[in-house]
């Protein structure tokens, strides 16, 4: 794929065909070439078990290709019409405390099923069948926002999940030995014993519901592969994508971007200046194929809804925010969605054209981007974020710190607020940086940090050691490495060959509230800290003290320590600090790996930077995310393709411009 798609979610089932061509023709004007189709379709394409219509689907693809706007097709599968429902009642979830899931919202439907598999992958197929060769169909969207349901506990996912613990553990004795289930009194003596994690009394044990959350992962992942697969069938030469929700923690998406040929993600930044730090959700997208990606659902009008805060873009927001998303590696921008519809649940959901089918100042702005991006498509396309700085987003932390427990695993969202924290202090300060995982190649980093990386096991610890010997720097913070993939906490409390290849001895250890601060000095300025402090002691002597709690009790206990190994170095925060510090800490740290920043000069607060390479040309983006005037200084002469200006050493920033500058 070597083309910018842009464009928005249009449903042609939902008007006349009269009201069709009124459409395509605003959509020529506003630079539209892609529209994303179909998803919640199903009853219209198969009114009736076996029997198909793709007639008006067909009508509107030709119409729409006679204009040269191409169709991202989405065959359905989370959304099955109510004939199926009746005659197969058991496709429908059944939540944790047992109760059965009732038609008429959407994602109701258990994807374990064979029934809604069985019919939603012959639907598929017959889709492919029929447009595969099709010139205007782009590509395959598959379904929409997969795993965004309840997980199910009907009687085929539990007899599934038996089935897969049999596969994971040789016996019943080696499962009840790495869950610890003698605690409580819970051993099995078979796996058809084991439930899933229902509703009970009390939480459910730790190992169990992480095995679980493996389980739900792999369901989502196998069925998607499957649903890959039926389109490909009969569809060859067309990409394969769906749109991934980084909020949604069900799926490990470093797996799921297996079945896809690109990824792709919603993106519903707040307006205002706060959108900049939600950028996270874009990084999470490209990084799990360390390539371009697509954003299938882009935030566009403020929604319809009376209270609603950081909700009503001022002139300039929605643009400022479709390059901000491209900055950050899309190839493909579709608005959710074209026009308000007057009924559902989502009736007061932002759209370019208004209720009454008319456009106003969204569609305006869209307009000019569109047409904007028709002229720097061919340099933007193609392009790549090319990052020497890697922050660790690992599902299987993430899934140890979301129990419903958070009195013994702490407060809920703690592992998306640090590693949201981490990514902001490295993008606000100018860097490029990639999400990485246990399953990434480290070679292509000069520094790898781990906001919260709890679940580990030795293969882990060899690549991370491989990484610092190896010339790396390692940036690491409390709980590293202090739970194995069942969820058991190491003696030492971190994963011994980690901790003795690195002189590190994790023994007392010490907790506060988010509000409760123990202030640390680190090259002579004091910053704040809280949560969770790891007592050190060096009896090795590996680990030098390069900050030091300032007060109370731990004062004079390193707060950091580096540890040099092989060629690298790990760095080691004992504890959670305020995000001030990174601001300081990490361009020092960066800079001693040998990682570089976007620009030479320093970037102005609410302002980000942003690069793109495509060879030898290298696009810079500027994009004032701030209601104030800004400065961004690059030495020599500048071009704005955005803009179409030229520029010299001082570059101005209107309050939310955007530039996207070539020297």
């Amino acid at each position: 794929m070597n083309m910018f798609y842009y464009g928005a979610a249009y449903y042609p089932e939902h008007r006349t065909e009269k009201e069709w061509l009124k459409d395509i023709d605003l959509m020529e004007k506003a630079g539209v070439n892609s529209l994303r189709i179909a998803e919640f379709a199903w009853k219209r394409l198969e009114p009736s078990e076996g029997r198909y219509d793709f007639s008006w689907l067909e009508k509107f693809i030709d119409l729409a290709w006679e204009r040269k706007i191409t169709s991202l097709v989405c065959p359905p599968m989370r959304t099955a019409p109510a004939w199926l429902v009746e005659k197969y009642p058991d496709v429908m979830i059944v939540n944790e405390n047992g109760v059965r899931l009732e038609f008429g919202s959407r994602y109701t439907f258990c994807i374990n099923n064979p029934d809604l598999f069985r019919r939603g992958l012959a639907l598929a197929e017959k889709m492919a069948e029929k447009f595969g060769a099709h010139p205007g169909v782009c590509g395959w969207h598959l379904d929409n926002e997969y795993a965004d349901e309840p997980d199910c506990h009907c009687g085929i996912c539990r007899k599934k999940w038996q089935k897969w613990l049999g596969r994971e553990y040789s016996g019943i004795d080696s499962l009840n030995k790495a869950w610890g289930t003698v605690f409580w009194g819970t051993e099995f003596d078979s796996f058809k014993q084991v439930p899933t994690p229902k509703f009970s009394k009390t939480y459910h044990n730790p190992a169990l519901t992480q095995a679980w959350r493996r389980f739900v992962s792999g369901c989502n992942v196998e069925l998607v592969g499957l649903h890959a697969d039926a389109v490909r069938k009969y569809s060859k030469g067309k990409h394969v994508t769906t749109n991934f929700q980084t909020w949604n923690p069900r799926t490990d998406y470093f797996q799921q971007q297996k079945n896809l040929d690109l990824c792709g993600t919603n993106y519903y930044p707040p307006y205002g200046t706060d959108n900049f730090s939600y950028s996270f959700g874009l990084t999470n997208c490209r990084s799990y194929k360390k390539k371009p990606f697509q954003v299938h659902e882009l935030r566009n009008a403020g929604h319809l809804v009376p209270g609603k805060t950081n909700n009503s873009p001022v002139s300039g927001e929605i643009e400022k925010l479709a390059v901000h998303a491209v900055a950050n590696g899309a190839d493909g921008l579709y608005y959710f969605a074209w026009r308000g519809v007057p009924y559902g649940i989502e009736q007061s959901h932002g759209t370019l054209i208004r209720h009454d089918g008319n456009p106003g100042k969204t569609y305006e702005e869209c307009a000019k981007v569109g047409n904007r991006l028709k002229a720097v498509s061919r340099q933007i396309a193609g392009s790549d974020v090319l990052a020497e700085i890697g922050i660790f987003h690992d599902f299987q932390s993430w899934w140890m710190m979301e129990k419903k427990c958070p009195e013994w695993t702490g407060p809920d969202g703690l592992f998306r607020n640090l590693f949201q924290q981490m990514h902001f202090a490295v993008r606000k300060n100018g860097y490029l940086c990639d999400t990485v995982d246990r399953s990434t190649d480290f070679s292509g980093y000069k520094v790898l940090a781990a906001p919260f990386l709890t679940a580990f096991d030795a293969s882990l610890s060899g690549k991370i050691l491989d990484f610092i010997r190896g010339g790396g720097t390692f940036i690491a913070h409390p709980l590293l490495g202090m739970k194995n993939p069942d969820a058991e906490i190491y003696p030492s409390r971190i994963e011994p060959m980690l901790g003795k290849a690195l002189g590190l001895k994790l023994g007392e250890y010490a907790t506060s509230g988010a509000n409760e601060s123990i202030n640390f000095s680190w090259e002579g300025k004091s910053y704040k800290s809280s949560l969770f402090f790891e007592l050190l002691e060096n009896e090795s002597g590996l680990a030098r003290p390069i900050a030091k709690f300032a007060e109370g009790r731990f004062k004079g206990l390193p707060a950091a320590v580096e540890v040099r190994h092989g060629k690298g170095r790990f760095v080691f925060i004992t504890c959670f600090p305020e995000e001030n510090f990174y601001s300081s800490f990490l361009p020092a740290i960066f800079a001693e790996a040998g990682a570089n920043p976007v620009i030479d000069s320093a970037v102005p607060e609410g302002v980000e930077v942003s690069e793109r390479r495509s060879g030898n040309t290298r696009l810079v983006f500027l994009i004032n995310h701030s209601a104030r005037n800004k400065n961004v200084a690059i030495k020599g002469h500048s071009c704005d393709i955005w803009n179409d200006e030229k520029l010299k050493d001082k570059i101005p920033l209107k309050p939310y411009q955007a530039r996207i500058v070539i020297q």
